[in-house]
């Protein structure tokens, strides 16, 4: 018998998300850190159905995607909100836990600015690195 979540067991079952291999850890490096910077909840599901989409490494992305956890957060949306206000032009908040916390609303435009450049700043060269240490470690071994 058929049932209604058969295409998520056939999404899941493919062997890219759950198997490592060169590709896949290299997909799934980029894909944790760059939601690893994102200002929203539930980072662990968006990171799995973007592997998803990509083949990617699942646990790893998910894994990557803690570097951003409650200890963190002062620092990456501190740097995120400075940033996207400098894109925006916009005056420079004070940067201190509570005009963060409260400003959030009014200043969430300039927070995902911020976000979706640093995103992009530290996926990208993690992705390039990611690529040739695979590469260096392939050729050196005999």
């Amino acid at each position: 018998m058929q049932s209604r979540f058969d295409w998520v067991r056939k999404i899941i079952d493919r062997p890219g998300l759950w198997h490592k291999n060169r590709v896949s850890i290299a997909r799934a490096v980029p894909i944790g850190i760059f939601i690893a910077w994102q200002p929203f909840p539930g980072h662990m599901i968006v990171a799995a159905i973007a592997c998803a989409i990509v083949s990617a490494y699942i646990p790893l992305s998910i894994a990557l995607v803690w570097l951003s956890n409650p200890f963190t957060w002062p620092f990456h949306y501190g740097l995120a909100l400075v940033t996207g206000e400098k894109l925006l032009g916009l005056p420079l908040s004070p940067l201190n836990m509570h005009h963060v916390m409260a400003s959030l609303g009014q200043d969430y435009v300039a927070l995902w600015c911020g976000s979706l450049l640093w995103g992009t700043i530290t996926a990208v060269p993690a992705y390039l690195m990611v690529r040739l240490w695979q590469r260096y470690n392939r050729n050196s071994q005999p």
